[in-house]
């Protein structure tokens, strides 16, 4: 990829131009190797049955008859030991999905067994396993290709607790691009797979779920994956570490990795003052985490900041007598408390969650182990909860010292700066021992290979938001064509600049750079292949995180998104960030170029809805002309700004691309001309928006009657309404006249 700014360029309006990075073009001497080697990602010709199936999976080609849990619940039951000889078939936008059922015996009486479904197919496939149809997924694994056998294979190996039963499920695609519905079409008996079901008697080994996503907003996170003789807790949002007080055990196997426990008589955790603890006036919020109850009675403080001595304001939140959840919330003009109508259960690991919308007569919500467990009304204290005193984990002070300190285990405790849905708040639940990921990865999302050049170069931005130093490898690999987004084979050939494993620091993120040669088949302007990576834990080679990126041709025009670093921008919220693309003309005629910039999630490439662009609406792109001449550049640059208004989530951590587009509306998909990745970064001091300023932009105006309008009438069920003012589930004449009554005001 060409990284240069072009001199003598123009520019879409008036801008400094950056110094970029400088030119990495990487000759490759390996076209003896990629013009005698077969295509490595053609279709293989393995996965015929070896021999008499134990079972034969018999469907029809074209059929959907062992849905499973996609449908109508058909299985295929297997057992341990079988062979089991299927087949599969992606074509006219579908492909097939097969559902298999084993059942765990247990014979020796060990408490589980190691399963391995060791799989050969000609055609890439996807596997995931789970324990029920509504149970989160355990393992989920695809396919890498055995040039030497012309086949697809992989090994998917699961520690199953005894008496359970595995529904494992099998498709045509790749973890990191999602499923190929073309390609491989029946073709008479369809494209052949088997499998071979291995059994051994004993693994040791948990079950865990994959882990789940830390959720953006997060104003506070104590990890508690200390191991003993750490001398505190290390909260990993912004460095807010936990003091240990009294008769406390670091290290303690905890619901997900290590935790922290607390002897009920003296044992406490402090975390000095802090912005981000506090929760002002109208702020919402969440608390949630992991805890064990190992004993105790009366009132046990589980997180709080409260000031007893001078402004008598603050929050605490606790268990009760008889376990039920309970929240305190004080100001000098009154309190307000709420409590769980359910229990939490003692002596196991239970999952619990308050979120509070102070705005709403049903905004207090608990949960417990991911379900509801109790509905309050927040509304009746919007006033500043604020303090300069410290926040306690396991205890409280009520004005008489520390007490009510916690008997169990604290794990995984998070505090978030706004309410988090319930369904999310379930699948972090779901997610048990698998618990919140502490690993994250970007790719850039579009690499243009422009006019002919042989390699070009994407960035790859890993995070470690773990509280020690990891050790990662990193997989790169091609995507077959999908018949979808992908519709040339990928590059076969990837060169990360960095050798593995790849040290990153605690806390911190480190860019490798990826040289990767053209696809033999890309040929035309918009050809697109895609390509991997995938990451893993260097020490237990265990999967942590899987991307995709695409590769374009782009004939005569090149373009190149600026600004440092190279991976992943930083977009300080409450800040306008500008993002720039040079964009290079190296034809021998004037180009004209319609183009359109949009912000879009990393993984799904749908349109971030948090993002606003040149101040249009979120997730709303912006569109352009650029006339170019021949050998000239020019500059486009579009504002960045998050936006935040009361019902929204908050930003921070979030990850997307900011991608440039040629010729938007007349190609479906639109063609990718290049892409750099954004994060969300530095909390503003204040987020909290007036009530009528509904754009949240810092005064109340036309912008804002005129979403008032658009808005009008009936709020939709589970949406974000913020041009509900008075939150009477409507946009009527009472918000108007609020809104009008705050007019010009900022």
């Amino acid at each position: 990829m060409l990284r240069q700014i072009f001199a003598g360029g123009q520019e879409s309006r008036s801008t400094s131009t950056p110094a970029g990075r400088s030119s990495l073009l990487v000759v490759i001497a390996v076209l003896s190797t990629m013009l005698c080697a077969p295509l490595a990602l053609a279709q293989g010709g393995g996965g015929t049955c070896p021999g008499v199936p134990d079972v034969d999976e018999s469907e029809g080609c074209g059929a959907q008859v062992n849905d499973g849990c996609d449908g109508g619940f058909g299985f295929t039951d297997i057992d341990c030991s079988d062979l089991v000889c299927a087949t599969t078939w992606a074509g006219a936008g579908a492909n097939d999905v097969d559902w298999y059922r084993l059942d765990v015996e247990d014979t020796d009486n060990s408490g589980s067994d190691r399963v391995t479904f060791q799989v050969r197919s000609s055609v890439p496939l996807v596997a995931t396993v789970q324990l029920g149809c509504w149970d989160p997924v355990v393992q989920s694994q695809d396919c890498t290709f055995n040039s030497a056998l012309n086949q697809w294979e992989m090994s998917v190996q699961v520690c199953a607790p005894a008496l359970t039963t595995l529904h494992v499920r099998f498709s045509p695609g790749f973890l990191g691009s999602g499923p190929i519905i073309d390609g491989y079409p029946c073709g008479g008996s369809g494209n052949p797979y088997h499998f071979n079901v291995i059994c051994l008697n004993e693994c040791d080994e948990p079950l865990c779920p994959d882990c789940v996503r830390a959720p953006e907003g997060m104003s506070a996170w104590w990890p508690f994956d200390e191991q003993p003789g750490a001398p505190f807790a290390r909260e990993v949002v912004a460095n807010q570490n936990a003091s240990y007080n009294g008769g406390i055990v670091v290290g303690d196997a905890g619901q997900s990795a290590s935790s922290v426990g607390l002897d009920g008589t003296s044992g406490y955790l402090s975390v000095a003052d802090s912005p981000l603890l506090d929760i002002g006036a109208d702020d919402d919020f969440t608390i949630m985490g992991w805890i064990k109850i190992n004993g105790g009675s009366g009132m046990q403080g589980l997180v709080s900041k409260f000031d007893a001595y001078n402004t008598g304001q603050g929050w605490a939140f606790a268990l009760t007598n008889d376990d039920r959840l309970v929240i305190k919330m004080v100001n000098g003009g009154g309190n307000l408390v709420m409590l769980s109508t359910d229990t939490v259960p003692r002596s196991r690991w239970v999952h619990i969650a308050l979120t509070v919308n102070r705005d709403s007569s049903i905004g207090g919500k608990f949960y417990i182990n991911g379900n509801p467990a109790g509905v309050s009304d927040p509304s009746g204290l919007p006033d500043d909860l604020s303090n300069d005193q410290p926040l306690y984990l396991g205890a409280m002070d009520q004005g008489l010292g520390i007490d009510s300190f916690f008997n169990g285990g604290l794990d995984e405790i998070v505090m978030v700066d706004y309410p988090v849905r319930g369904d999310a708040i379930r699948k972090m639940a779901e997610a048990g021992c698998g618990g919140l990921c502490k690993q994250r990865l970007h790719v850039t999302r579009f690499t243009p290979f422009c006019d002919g050049d042989a390699t070009t170069e994407a960035v790859i931005t890993i995070f470690n938001d773990g509280i020690v130093d990891a050790a990662y490898d990193l997989t790169l690999d091609g995507v077959p064509a999908n018949g979808n987004d992908c519709d040339i084979d990928g590059p076969i050939l990837l060169n990360a600049d960095v050798p593995n494993p790849i040290q990153v620091g605690a806390l911190n993120r480190r860019e490798v750079f990826v040289t990767i040669t053209r696809p033999q088949g890309m040929n035309v302007d918009g050809d697109t292949g895609c390509w991997r990576a995938l990451l893993t834990d260097a020490l237990r080679a265990d999967p942590l995180a899987l991307r995709r990126g695409f590769v374009v041709q782009s004939d005569a025009i090149c373009v190149e998104p600026l600004g440092t670093p190279a991976g992943v921008q930083p977009i300080p919220i409450g800040e306008i960030t500008p993002f720039q693309f040079a964009i290079f003309n190296r034809s021998a005629a004037v180009y004209n170029l319609m183009w359109k910039i949009a912000a879009v999630d990393s993984v799904s490439g749908q349109p971030n809805s948090l993002l606003r662009l040149n101040n249009e609406e979120p997730g709303d792109p912006v569109q352009g002309f650029s006339t170019i001449d021949p050998g000239e550049s020019t500059i486009v640059t579009v504002d960045t700004s998050w936006v935040f208004n009361r019902s929204d989530s908050s930003t921070k951590g979030k990850t997307l691309d900011v991608a440039m587009y040629e010729d938007p509306g007349k190609i479906e998909p639109d063609q990718g001309l290049g892409s750099k990745g954004g994060e969300a970064t530095e909390r503003a001091a204040s987020t909290a928006c007036e009530d009528a300023d509904i754009d949240c932009d810092g005064d109340v105006d036309v912008d804002d009657l005129l979403a008032l309008i658009a808005a009008y009438g009936e709020c939709p069920p589970d949406d974000a309404c913020d041009a509900d003012i008075d939150d009477d589930g409507d946009v009527d004449v009472d918000d108007l006249l609020q809104l009008l009554a705050a007019f010009g005001s900022e």
